[in-house]
């Protein structure tokens, strides 16, 4: 099964004192994604206001944050 790197589980544990994942617990998969569409937002608006380009990037917060998003997308497709 598929999993996340150390980089994003260390990132989850910074931002939301998360430290273990159960991945087969599509319910808590969802609410870590969600929590991470947040950071997603409050990323993109800040650099829009800033003026600056998020067409590529949205700075290295944002982009984990998308990173988690997507394989834990992945992960609650797998999961039977």
């Amino acid at each position: 099964m598929k999993t996340l790197n150390s980089k994003q589980l260390e990132f989850l544990k910074n931002e939301f004192g998360i430290t273990k994942i159960d991945y087969s617990n599509k319910k808590e998969v969802e609410e870590i994604r969600l929590k991470c569409f947040d950071i997603e937002t409050d990323e993109c608006y800040d650099r829009h206001m800033a003026g600056e380009d998020t067409s590529s990037s949205i700075g290295e917060r944002g982009d984990i944050a998308v990173s988690i998003i997507d394989a834990l997308y992945d992960i609650i497709h797998t999961v039977k």
